[in-house]
């Protein structure tokens, strides 16, 4: 079916373009672009026919006062249908994750002592990143190894307690 209407359709506007069949001859390549518009123009007379029909096997629906009962293969009502209710889903909060204690220590910092705490971490060799002052996997790992190394993994348990051992981390630095 799609097939005839494209077929159909570029015979249409082929001849409307100028391709239709004439003379026996033709110059510079008129009835190559002749075809190739015909084409063309097929294909957008098809795509326009294809989204601007309504499929045979739905039935229309006519709404309002325009609405004559018995019209053929339409169904007649005064009122649109109304909106199907949205599901019901019970949905849980999702869980709110939180900043270990270490990493808010470190963010409440001035950026220049955050810098400080990666340099000296850097040269004790905990630490092998940018010097940013930003908290991240690198920053983490570098402090946690140094508290394991110094026996102080206790003090990333609170925010207090990590103060004290980015203190330590500072004073290490100190000659």
């Amino acid at each position: 079916m799609h097939a005839r209407r494209l077929m159909a359709s570029a015979l249409v506007a082929a001849t409307v373009f100028g391709a239709a069949p004439g003379p026996a001859f033709a110059q510079h390549g008129d009835v190559a672009r002749g075809l190739l518009l015909g084409l063309v123009a097929g294909y957008a007379v098809n795509q326009y026919i294809v989204h601007h029909t309504a499929p045979a096997s739905a039935p229309a629906t006519v709404y309002g006062a325009d609405a004559s009962p018995g019209y053929a293969g339409q169904v007649v009502s005064s009122t649109p249908p109304a909106p199907a209710p949205a599901p019901v889903r019970s949905v849980e909060p999702a869980p709110v994750w939180q900043t270990p204690p270490d990493a808010r220590a470190f963010t409440s910092q001035e950026r220049q002592v955050r810098i400080s705490i990666q340099y000296n971490l850097m040269r004790d060799g905990y630490y092998n990143s940018t010097l940013d002052g930003l908290w991240g996997p690198n920053t983490q790992a570098a402090v946690f190894d140094y508290a394991r190394a110094h026996d102080k993994v206790a003090l990333l348990t609170s925010e207090p307690q990590s103060r004290k051992l980015y203190a330590d981390i500072l004073q290490q630095g100190s000659p």
